[in-house]
């Protein structure tokens, strides 16, 4: 499932420097765009504002398929200065920028490794599982189920 991980989370982070290129945020003193995956970054004591913060859930696999089907689900979550007078326009705003960078809902699957990334053989597809809610903490959450088929050798 790495390899499907690495592959949407660039995939996404890719599209929205595409899309809104002032969507950014500085980690450890470097600035990109505004998708994090909370598992690859350093605890903080509060969730950064502006930013989709990838988090990997729930995964399965289907075995009845030709070739094992591994599903895992995606909670991406969003939040915006609580106290801007604005601040609906803005979560709109990343509504629309999350809607835009989830289409296509389908794309090559790559290896990425020290010695750079390849093309995998299979595609990674995915679809949001419910309508966005908002948490009793005030992010926004999208729920997406990302779903890839296991090839040999894949991580």
């Amino acid at each position: 499932m790495q390899n499907t991980k690495d592959t949407f989370y660039l995939a996404l982070r890719d599209r929205l420097a595409l899309r809104n290129p002032t969507r950014t945020c500085v980690v450890r003193g470097q600035t990109r765009p505004a998708v994090l995956v909370e598992e690859n970054e350093l605890p903080t004591a509060e969730a950064p504002e502006s930013v989709y913060r990838l988090r990997w859930t729930k995964r399965t696999t289907d075995l009845q398929q030709p070739m094992p089907l591994d599903t895992a689900l995606c909670e991406i979550r969003y939040r915006t200065t609580p106290y801007e007078l604005d601040r609906g326009r803005e979560i709109d705003a990343m509504d629309l920028d999350l809607d835009a960078i989830l289409q296509p809902r389908a794309i090559a699957k790559r290896s990425f490794s020290s010695t750079g990334a390849t093309t995998l053989q299979t595609n990674l597809f995915w679809q949001e599982t419910e309508a966005r809610t908002t948490t009793k903490d005030g992010d926004r959450l999208a729920i997406i189920a990302v779903s890839a088929y296991r090839e040999e050798g894949d991580l």
